[in-house]
């Protein structure tokens, strides 16, 4: 798998409490990207994911700022609305449809991911 880049959630953390997420809880979501915000303080996905019933579902999730993600090879238009992905994430500890991006995945076997999580993705991967 070819590894193009990095992504920092760092800012997620900066302003959000590490209570937040549930950093022991990976989970992956696979879905059609619905937006892609590229903003300050954080920059924001928008992802529409089926659940077990075949319902849509929006996840807002969480990513690191435009500033950040430059340096890690993001652009603006690193994601694009109707492309298909995977993100792996830390939901909010809420229960709401939420979470902080670890990684995104392309169907192309491209993995995006921050350089700090490597060990929880690699973890993952060696579960899957």
């Amino acid at each position: 798998m070819a590894l193009v880049g990095a992504l920092s959630v760092s800012p997620v953390y900066a302003h959000h409490p590490h209570e937040v997420f549930d950093n022991e809880n990976v989970v992956t979501l696979s879905g059609t990207v619905s937006s892609f915000g590229w903003m300050f303080p954080h920059s924001t996905l928008v992802l529409n994911v089926l659940d077990d019933s075949g319902e849509s579902v929006t996840w807002t999730l969480e990513m690191g700022a435009p500033n950040q993600l430059e340096r890690y090879g993001w652009t603006n238009r690193a994601l694009i609305a109707g492309e298909e992905i995977s993100a792996v994430i830390y939901p909010k500890r809420d229960g709401t449809h939420e979470g902080a991006v670890l990684a995104v995945e392309f169907p192309s076997g491209v993995l995006m991911v921050d350089e700090e999580y490597w060990d929880y993705v690699d973890k993952y991967r060696v579960r899957r």
